[in-house]
Order: structure tokens, then C-alpha cells, then sequence
């Protein structure tokens, strides 16, 4: 991800990680922080070397699904969006089932390792608020057709995208037709 110096300089120990987290937790949650600050972000694939997978992260069973569960906690507690009330509902429900044992080892460690998380990363990065940011309405009939035709989200996403967003990021040539 490509950042301006100065929203590098405004995050915590002016780095563009947070060094507590895994695994493209800290990509995403930044990602969403330059977003609400209004800064333009960039995702440029680069090839920098071999990357040998699976050696980093176990990818399959249940250390995926630990990773998964933790990172997605920690986002939706850190939030501020409209459907806030709506999660803190689906997370009294989580709680409660993995109080109750009604999930899995994995799932439970993952669910309160979240919340520890997010403590920590609130502390240091704070809270994203997206009803700050800028968002890009897409026409009704886009939805509609997304619903009633199979695969036509894989057709046009691409070209929808670039249509609608072209305003607000800078494509480079290769991309655009």
C-alpha cells in the first residue's frame, strides 16, 4: 500500500505498521484510517522477490480460522459505522456462545484475542469513524442486476469500478482501456 508522508507521520511511532498485529490486519485497519482521514491510497502490486508460500502462516484448518476471526473482531470493534448497534448485537452472541462452550477452541480463543486486540490497537491507532469518509454511491440498477443475474458481479465488476471511481483514484494506463 502506498500512503502520503503525511499520514505516516501522523500514525503512532510515525510507522506505517502497528507492530502488535498479523498477518494484513494492520494493511487493512490503516488502509480504513487514510479513508476516513480523506487521503488517497494506492495498492500497487510490486515484484520484489520469491515469495515462498505457506511459510509464514499455516493457511489451512483451524489456525486460519483462529486468524480470521481475530482480525475481523478487532475491525468491527474498532468501528464506527450506521449498523454499529446491529454488531454489538452479533457480538453479545458471540460472547455468549463462547462462554457457553457452544464453539469451537479456535473460534473462542480467536473471538476473545480479538477483543484484546482491539483494546491495544484502539489504544495505539484509535477508532475509525466511516461515517466520516467518502463514500461513492453506486447506481440501483447495478445492485439489482447483481441480484437477479448469476455472475454478473465477476462480469462487470472490474469495468464498473474504474467507471465510478475513475474521479477519485488515478489508474495507471496499463489498467484503464
Amino acid at each position: 500500500m502506498l500512503y502520503s508522508v503525511d499520514f505516516i507521520n501522523e500514525l503512532p511511532g510515525r510507522l506505517p505498521f502497528i507492530t502488535e498485529t498479523f498477518a494484513g490486519f494492520d494493511d487493512n485497519y490503516l488502509g480504513l484510517m487514510a479513508w476516513q482521514k480523506l487521503q488517497k491510497v494506492a495498492f500497487v502490486p510490486v515484484i520484489g522477490g520469491v515469495h515462498y508460500g505457506k511459510l509464514t502462516r499455516v493457511t489451512r484448518g483451524m489456525r486460519n480460522s483462529y486468524l480470521g476471526i481475530k482480525s475481523r473482531t478487532a475491525l468491527w470493534e474498532n468501528m464506527r459505522y450506521r449498523y454499529h448497534t446491529l454488531f454489538r448485537l452479533y457480538k453479545s452472541r458471540l460472547y455468549l456462545m463462547a462462554r457457553l462452550g457452544l464453539l469451537n477452541d479456535s473460534l473462542r480463543r480467536g473471538i476473545f484475542d480479538g477483543f484484546k486486540l482491539a483494546e491495544i490497537v484502539r489504544e495505539k491507532a484509535g477508532v475509525i469513524d466511516l461515517e466520516r469518509a467518502v463514500h461513492v454511491e453506486f447506481p440501483r440498477s447495478y445492485y439489482l442486476a447483481r441480484a437477479l443475474i448469476p455472475g454478473y458481479s465477476s462480469m462487470t465488476n472490474r469495468d464498473m469500478h474504474i467507471k465510478y471511481l475513475r474521479k477519485y483514484i488515478k489508474y495507471p494506463d496499463w489498467l484503464v482501456r
